[in-house]
């Protein structure tokens, strides 16, 4: 047990390549989302803690800072960049080892949250236009994530709505492929809706 113990103060607090480990690794990462924000929207690379595994904007209204996820993909790989470079930096201006971990943790916990304050303000901006669920009633959409049919299992559908492209979660009774066109029949749940083919 105390060998594991040192074993681990030498991980955390001997030598600063382990936060240039977590440095590059965090900014590698970033740098891939970056990246396909760029291609893909990057809309559907986020990991929330909602269940549905990603952020998409336009699945449900305003509900305040309820929306607000500290815990995300993004956030994470802000925490581990920013956590790596403020050990890296600590080490290279002879802070001591204790004291380079907490700058280190400190700056991660700090990336995180502006990490975290960004995303929801996102989200606030999308949901700007003040859409209601009862907005997205009788509107037309297409099925981008094929939709498996019976109410417990969902899919996506970009639907246009107020002049606006929206994505929303969408079940249906009846298996829809991807690429079809369906109408919005009626809200399901809280951020759901029911559509069928039109």
């Amino acid at each position: 047990m105390a060998e594991f113990i040192n074993s681990m103060k030498d991980f955390l607090f001997g030598d600063y390549k382990v936060y240039f480990f977590f440095a590059v690794l965090g900014s590698v990462i970033a740098l891939i989302q970056l990246v396909l924000s760029f291609f893909i929207g990057g809309g559907d690379f986020d990991v929330d803690v909602d269940g549905d595994g990603d952020i998409a904007f336009g699945e449900h209204t305003d509900s305040g800072f309820g929306d607000f996820h500290f815990i995300s993909f993004r956030s994470i790989v802000a925490f581990f960049a920013f956590f790596g470079w403020g050990g890296v930096i600590s080490y290279e201006h002879g802070i001591a080892a204790l004291g380079a971990f907490f700058i280190a943790l400190g700056c991660g916990l700090a990336m995180m949250l502006f990490t975290a304050a960004a995303l929801y303000l996102m989200m606030k901006m999308q949901h700007s236009g003040n859409i209601l669920p009862a907005d997205y009633i009788g509107c037309r959409g297409s099925v981008y994530l094929t939709i498996p049919g019976g109410r417990s299992e969902i899919g996506k559908v970009t639907a246009i709505v107020k002049g606006t492209s929206q994505e929303i979660v969408v079940v249906a009774d009846e298996r829809i492929e991807r690429g079809a066109s369906v109408k919005i029949m009626e809200t399901v749940g809280s951020n759901r809706f029911l559509v069928e083919k039109s």
